[in-house]
C-alpha cells in the first residue's frame, strides 16, 4: 500500500501499489493527484497547506450561501414569506471569517443584493396591501352611505330614484348581502310599479345572493310573491326550504341526513344505528302554516337488511310546507 497526503487539501489516505506513478482524484477535494512510486519518478509534490484548503472550504460555503441569499432575496418577489430565508444566508456568508481575498468581496456583493432585493419586495408587497386595502375600506364606506341614501329615497316613496342606487350596487356591492339586499328592494320597487316579471328576476336573483334573505317590506302581496320566487329557485336547486325535526323514542339512534327535492320527491339519506327495519317504524308530516297536516306518511319494511335513503312523494304547492317532522320509535 502507498500511504500519502493530497497536496491541496492535505487530505491522508491510502493506493494499491500498482497505482503508484499514476494520477487520481482527491475524495476529499477532488483535485487530480499524482500517487507516488512506479517506474516513474512523480514530480516534487508541494507540502500540504491546511491553512490554504480550510480557507478555500470557507470561501465555497460562503459562495454558496451568498448565492442563495440571492435567489431567495428574488424569489421574495413571489413570496413574501421567504424575505428572513434570503437574510439569514446572506449574514451567513457575510460573517464567515477565513476567506479567500479575492472572492470575499463579490461574495459579500451577492448577499447584500439579495438580502435588499428580499427587503424591498416586502415593502412593496405591503404597500399594495395597504393601498388595496384602505381602498377597499373607502369603497365599503362610501356603499354604505349610499345604501343609506337608498334606504331614505325608498322610504320616502321615491323609487326612481332609489332604483338607480340599488340597481349599480346590485351588481357592485362589496358582498353577497349587500347584492341581495338590493335586489330584494328592486323586487319590491317593480312590484310596486306593477311590473310582476322584472319582480320575479329581481328575487330570484336576491334568493341566488342568499337563500336564506327574507323580505323586509311591508306589502303582503309582495312578500307572498317573494315567498313563491324563493321557494321556486331553492326547490330547483335541490334543496329544502322548510325547517326538520326528529322526535321519537329512537331519535338519538337513527339518523337522517342530507335533505334534498328531486322533482316531486323529498329525500334523505337515513342511518338505522344497528337497528333492522323490522324493529322501528318511521313516519313523516309535512306541516303548513298553520300548523295543519299536509302529508302523514308511514314507512313500512319487513326485511332485516339496512337502506341508506327514504323519501316522500308530494303533489301539492310546494309553498304550502312549512315544516316537516319525522318521527321514529321502536315498534
Amino acid at each position: 500500500m502507498i500511504s500519502f497526503n493530497c497536496p491541496f487539501c492535505a487530505h491522508s489516505f491510502q493506493v494499491e501499489d500498482d497505482l503508484g506513478g499514476k494520477k487520481i482524484n482527491c475524495p476529499q477535494c477532488q483535485e487530480s493527484v499524482p500517487v507516488p512510486g512506479g517506474s516513474v519518478a512523480p514530480p516534487a509534490m508541494p507540502a500540504p497547506d491546511p491553512a490554504a484548503a480550510a480557507r478555500e472550504m470557507a470561501t465555497r460555503k460562503a459562495n454558496t450561501q451568498s448565492t442563495l441569499s440571492l435567489v431567495f432575496g428574488a424569489l421574495s418577489l413571489m413570496c413574501a414569506c421567504l424575505m428572513p430565508v434570503s437574510i439569514i444566508f446572506g449574514i451567513l456568508a457575510m460573517t464567515k471569517l477565513g476567506l479567500d481575498p479575492a472572492r470575499a468581496g463579490a461574495i459579500r456583493v451577492k448577499s447584500i443584493i439579495g438580502m435588499g432585493m428580499s427587503v424591498a419586495f416586502v415593502v412593496v408587497w405591503f404597500g399594495i396591501v395597504a393601498i388595496s386595502g384602505a381602498a377597499a375600506e373607502e369603497n365599503r364606506a362610501k356603499t354604505d352611505e349610499e345604501m343609506e341614501r337608498a334606504e331614505d329615497l325608498f322610504n320616502a316613496g321615491e323609487y326612481d330614484e332609489a332604483r338607480s342606487i340599488y340597481t349599480v350596487y346590485s351588481e357592485d356591492g362589496y358582498d353577497s348581502s349587500i347584492k341581495a339586499r338590493c335586489d330584494i328592494r328592486l323586487g319590491a320597487i317593480a312590484f310596486e310599479k306593477g311590473e310582476i316579471e322584472k319582480a320575479k328576476s329581481s328575487f330570484r336573483k336576491a334568493v341566488g345572493h342568499e337563500s336564506a334573505i327574507q323580505p323586509d317590506f311591508d306589502n303582503p302581496d309582495a312578500k307572498k310573491l317573494f315567498r313563491m320566487v324563493r321557494i321556486d329557485t331553492i326547490v330547483k336547486n335541490g334543496r329544502i326550504f322548510f325547517p326538520v325535526t326528529v322526535e321519537g323514542g329512537l331519535r338519538g339512534e337513527v339518523f337522517f341526513s342530507r335533505w334534498r327535492i328531486e322533482g316531486k320527491r323529498i329525500k334523505c339519506n337515513v342511518r338505522l344505528g344497528g337497528h333492522a327495519w323490522n324493529e322501528i317504524q318511521i313516519s313523516m308530516v309535512l306541516h303548513d302554516e298553520n300548523d295543519g297536516v299536509l302529508v302523514d306518511f308511514n314507512f313500512e319494511h319487513d326485511k332485516d337488511e339496512e337502506i341508506g335513503f327514504l323519501y316522500l312523494d308530494y303533489d301539492g304547492e310546494w309553498e304550502q310546507i312549512f315544516r316537516l317532522v319525522a318521527h321514529v320509535n321502536a315498534k
